[in-house]
């Protein structure tokens, strides 16, 4: 409450001076929702670290709390980008690359393909949030089963023992008490096979 000289008291209001922004209030920038935890002056400016709400983002987003009549805390600048996040994925060659740790807008991180399943390395860029695969490719192995499976039309067939690298091609001597051979290769998890087994006491 104030008076003036002669004047009833009259009741103050932030109007007089200009409302402050009142904690709670929301900006949100690039699907991240920052707020103010005090109440802002009028006409104060400042910065809202994006980190501080979403872990996985960086970059801060400039305010300017304004509105006379009410106080509304508004963005003026900056920006929220966000990171790849742990769990994030992508694919080479049916190879699935998830990431173990965050990786940030604009950082690139070179990785090895599964080693179970393919060879090769891969380099990955993250674009606010969004892998992309900046250079390098997975190369997918041909398993045992698949070069097994690609003997056809012979009456025995040599033993596999390990499987085909991409690009990779291996001459295998037929079992013994027959002759012959088959060259195998590998190309992207595809097997091409050709030769034969011969049997000399039996008929194909």
């Amino acid at each position: 409450m104030y008076s003036l000289s002669g004047m009833p008291p009259t009741e103050q209001s932030c109007n007089d001076f200009g409302c402050p922004c009142e904690r709670g209030q929301v900006i949100e920038d690039n699907g991240v929702q920052l707020s103010n935890t005090a109440n802002l002056a009028y006409d104060s400016t400042g910065k809202l670290a994006c980190s501080m709400y979403n872990q996985y983002t960086t970059g801060e987003v400039d305010y300017h709390c304004q509105e006379y009549e009410v106080g509304e805390m508004t963005p003026t600048g900056g920006g929220c980008i966000h990171s790849c996040k742990p769990g994030d994925s992508i694919s080479s060659a049916d190879a699935s690359i998830v990431l173990q740790e965050a990786l940030k807008d604009d950082e690139k991180r070179t990785f090895a393909c599964p080693t179970s399943t393919h060879t090769g390395d891969v380099e990955l860029y993250c674009t606010d949030g969004t892998l992309s695969i900046e250079k390098g490719e997975c190369f997918k192995r041909c398993s045992i089963d698949s070069i097994n499976g690609a003997f056809e039309g012979s009456c025995a067939y040599p033993q596999v023992t390990s499987d085909l690298y991409h690009w990779e091609a291996k001459t295998l001597t037929c079992p013994p008490g027959t002759s012959g051979e088959w060259e195998v290769s590998c190309d992207q998890g595809a097997v091409t096979a050709k030769g034969s087994c011969h049997c000399p006491n039996r008929r194909l």
